[in-house]
Order: structure tokens, then sequence, then C-alpha cells
């Protein structure tokens, strides 16, 4: 995979948070695929990058605070995985949340395509197809 594309997926992560439908509207397909477990406010599939964007806008407004501290990037073909850690902070609760969290973000022609989070980082790689060259 080319380093552009790994750029594409940080730029787009980048653009998730700010709100930026412009900026993923040139990074991201427009039948882009956004999906999650249960264990996430929101949780569910959402397709078709309007969609997307409304879901992320929705979710964005729940945390006073949402920090995703990454571990090691992977990537394999079209295909990248960032584990990581979640520090947040509920805005109507105050709650705070520490979890693991990571991202399966695929590609198609450069363009991100789908993203898949998981709340553990084996299930991740499984489902990535990385767990078997590890």
């Amino acid at each position: 995979m080319a380093a552009g594309e790994v750029e594409v997926v940080r730029s787009a992560r980048e653009a998730m948070k700010r709100d930026d439908a412009r900026a993923m509207a040139g990074l991201a397909h427009a039948d882009y695929g956004f999906e999650t477990t249960s264990a996430r406010p929101n949780a569910g599939v959402y397709r078709g990058l309007e969609t997307v964007m409304s879901c992320s806008r929705e979710f964005n407004d729940t945390w006073e605070t949402f920090v995703v501290e990454e571990q090691q990037l992977r990537h394999r073909g079209d295909t990248v995985v960032i584990p990581g850690g979640v520090k947040a902070k509920g805005k109507a609760s105050g709650v705070a949340l520490e979890t693991a969290v990571a991202y399966v973000h695929t590609l198609r022609a450069g363009e991100l395509a789908r993203t898949q989070v998981f709340f553990d980082h084996a299930q991740a790689l499984e489902a990535s197809g990385l767990a078997r060259t590890a």
C-alpha cells in the first residue's frame, strides 16, 4: 500500500472529527460504509457519505472529550488497521470511559470505502485478515 493511501485514512479521520463533509467527499467514495458494534452509542451499519457524516456528527456531540491514542498502524493491500485506546468523557453524564478500540479501513481505488470499528484488537485483526500475517 502506498504511503498516500495511509494518508487518506488519517486525513479522513481528521475530517470526520471536524465534521468536514467537503474534505470527506474528496477522500471517500459516495457509498462509503461505516460499521460499528452494539458497544457504541448509535451502533449499526451506515451507508453513504451523507449518512455517515450525520452519524459522526451525532456521535461527536455525545462527548465532551474523545481522544484516540493510536498504537502501531498495520496495513496490507487496501486494508489499514489502526489499533488503539479511547479516553472519553460524556458531555451530558460526565462519565469517563477508557477502552480498547481498533479501526479497520478498507480503500478502493485510493479512496476510503469502508470503516469497521471493533473494541477488541484481535477481532479487528482477524476481520481484516491481518491476524494471519502477524
